[in-house]
């Protein structure tokens, strides 16, 4: 057994198909240079050292299903992965990794991904594993649940702004349960919505593979997002503001209603016109150098 591990773990945004790949169709996700660092080291008693957010007590309960006792060990987790960018898978796959190394314990990737999403579904209450294949495979990914995971290779980097549009109240796992009773109310409604979210981001893999401006399908899933009724008032306005000034904008993540709607994907923009407007922001990119 170790004497002590830390492995780190990225984030992810998910370019389009928030949601929607919950039901079968594709999403564009991609791993960012944000991380999750997740250290463990022996202890004469269990100790849990985070500011991440673990109501469900998801650490101690995959420390146990990794073959570590909690009551030995001290755990160190710190993040910079905001809500909305992959916050509890990374927080899966990071316990996972960690304990497995800590007991030198093999871990395969596949293995690493199907623990991981397992243990997401019990805080997502339905993931469809987006999230957890990002963190693990990392890059550029075209994702179709249960179905295909492919990395895709473009020809540039495409720069991206995170607009904070606040911290939201509810729970991702709220978000997709409340989602999944709107769907069993109006089936044919967000049937419609779902499939023109898929071809929107098919039509947004075609023109990343031959570098092209994706700006006006980062507004379509946005506004399909906005539609489904996963982003609130606040998000819509400063979505508004910047779409009038020529921007591409969409949540990222499960979104919200009653508070914040997390960060907004923003394209076309530069990082310093958006702090001058006075939102907190940062740059990440997606697409190999």
């Amino acid at each position: 057994m170790s004497a002590g591990v830390t492995v780190l773990v990225p984030g992810k945004v998910i370019l389009s198909g928030e949601h929607s790949v919950v039901y079968g169709q594709p999403a564009m996700v991609a791993a960012v240079g944000r991380q999750m660092s997740i250290s463990l080291e022996p202890a004469a008693e269990y100790e849990l050292v985070s500011k991440v957010e673990d109501k469900l007590g998801l650490v101690r309960e995959l420390l146990k299903k990794s073959g570590v006792d909690p009551d030995t060990v001290r755990v160190q987790i710190q993040s910079e992965i905001p809500a909305g960018m992959g916050t509890s898978a990374a927080l899966c796959a990071g316990v996972i990794k960690a304990a497995h190394q800590f007991k030198e314990k093999e871990l395969d990737q596949q293995t690493w991904y199907r623990l991981t999403w397992e243990s997401e579904k019990k805080a997502h209450y339905n993931s469809s594993g987006v999230d957890p294949a990002a963190v693990i495979y990392g890059g550029l990914l075209w994702y179709v649940r249960g179905k295909v995971m492919e990395h895709l290779k473009i020809p540039k980097q495409y720069k991206l702004v995170l607009v904070d549009s606040g911290k939201p109240k509810e729970s991702t796992g709220e978000m997709v349960s409340g989602l999944a009773d709107r769907y069993a109310l109006q089936k044919s409604k967000y049937q419609r919505l779902f499939e023109q979210t898929g071809k929107v981001t098919q039509k947004m893999r075609e023109k990343m593979e031959v570098g092209e401006d994706i700006g006006q399908l980062i507004n379509d899933n946005g506004k399909l997002l906005e539609e489904i009724g996963l982003v609130g008032g606040w998000a819509i306005k400063i979505s508004e503001e910047l779409r009038q000034l020529g921007y591409g904008v969409k949540i990222t993540g499960a979104g919200g209603v009653k508070n914040g709607s997390g960060r907004l994907m923003v394209f076309g923009s530069s990082l310093d016109k958006i702090k001058q407007m006075g939102y907190e922001a940062f740059e990440v990119t997606v697409g190999e150098k």
